[in-house]
């Protein structure tokens, strides 16, 4: 068990809490378990991560959750990817 006395906050080691890839590597560093992970705009990549994942795959942004794209607010909700996600996935521009 960890006393308090021997937490530090993450800020204190140079890791931003928020941002995500740097909690994963973190907790691998510590040995915990973590799940795969795939941090990509690569449709491709994508679609062969999907192909290899047991129990499916869910999809996070990693920035802003939303975007103006034709005068219209889209906004990326965590959620898991299915398959009609993979035939209309278009490359990042």
């Amino acid at each position: 068990m960890v006393a308090k006395a021997d937490l530090q906050p993450l800020s204190s080691v140079g890791i931003r809490s928020e941002h995500g890839p740097n909690r994963w590597k973190l907790a691998a560093e510590c040995g915990l378990s973590t799940v795969d992970t795939l941090i990509t705009n690569d449709p491709d990549a994508l679609r062969l991560f999907y192909g290899h994942a047991e129990h499916g795959v869910v999809v996070k942004s990693l920035g802003a959750a939303s975007i103006v794209e034709d005068d219209q607010v889209k906004v990326a909700y965590t959620r898991r990817l299915v398959d009609e996600d993979l035939r209309t996935i278009q490359p990042f521009a």
